[in-house]
This record gives structure tokens, C-alpha cells and sequence, in this order.
């Protein structure tokens, strides 16, 4: 049987909208920095409007699932920070889950899995 390559693209489905991001490290350093700029928007949401945090919110969106990703979401919805807020746990949510089935696939039973005891032998067929 050949090798074969897994396909790194996790699906993102978002009401009637379906995403798919490429998971490798460029992608979870774009959700470390949004969860960051989440962070610190909470801090400041007394001193801003609601438009301009869910603005800033959706520029991460765009980042994270492509440009007009947040338009195609949040289009004909009232602007809110909580819903946004909500939408970005369901992605990492979805991306960790995507990212422990990879390595499941090498270290829990996937048909090429490396287990200790192999002693050098890192490649062993099930």
C-alpha cells in the first residue's frame, strides 16, 4: 500500500457556511494572536462601543477562516460581541479536536502508530 499524505485541511461549518483552514503552525499562531486580541478587548470593553469591538473581532475572522469569512457569518446580524466571542471557541474548539485526530492517527492505534515499545522499529505496521 502507498504512503499517503493526510489531509491537514479542518472543516469549519458556521450556520450555512463551511470553512476549511489548513491546520499547521501559520494557523495556530493566528488563533494564539486573536485569542490574545480577545483577551485584551474584554479588558477594554468599558472604554469601546460594541461596533468597533465586534470590527476589530471580525478582522481576526477574516485572518483565521479568509478574507469575508466575518461578513459571510455575521451578515444581517445585530452586532455582538458575546456571539463573536462564542463562534471563536467553536473554532478552536473545532481545530483541537481536528489536530488530537492527527495524533491519534500516529499515536493511538492509526495504522502506523508508534508505541514505546517498538524500541527503533518507529515505523511498525498494525
Amino acid at each position: 500500500m502507498p504512503f499517503r499524505f493526510n489531509d491537514n485541511s479542518c472543516r469549519i461549518g458556521i450556520e450555512e457556511n463551511v470553512f476549511y483552514v489548513t491546520v499547521n503552525k501559520g494557523l495556530s499562531e493566528r488563533l494564539r494572536r486573536s485569542g490574545q486580541l480577545f483577551s485584551e478587548l474584554g479588558r477594554n470593553s468599558e472604554t469601546m462601543n460594541e461596533e468597533d469591538i465586534c470590527s476589530a473581532l471580525d478582522a481576526q475572522f477574516d485572518a483565521i477562516l479568509g478574507n469575508g469569512a466575518a461578513e459571510k457569518i455575521f451578515d444581517g446580524r445585530e452586532a455582538s460581541a458575546l456571539e463573536r466571542i462564542a463562534v471563536f471557541k467553536y473554532i478552536c474548539d473545532e481545530v483541537n479536536a481536528y489536530q488530537m485526530k492527527l495524533r491519534n492517527s500516529f499515536t493511538g492505534g492509526g495504522r502506523y502508530a508508534v508505541h514505546a515499545k517498538d524500541k527503533g522499529n518507529r515505523s511498525r505496521r498494525h
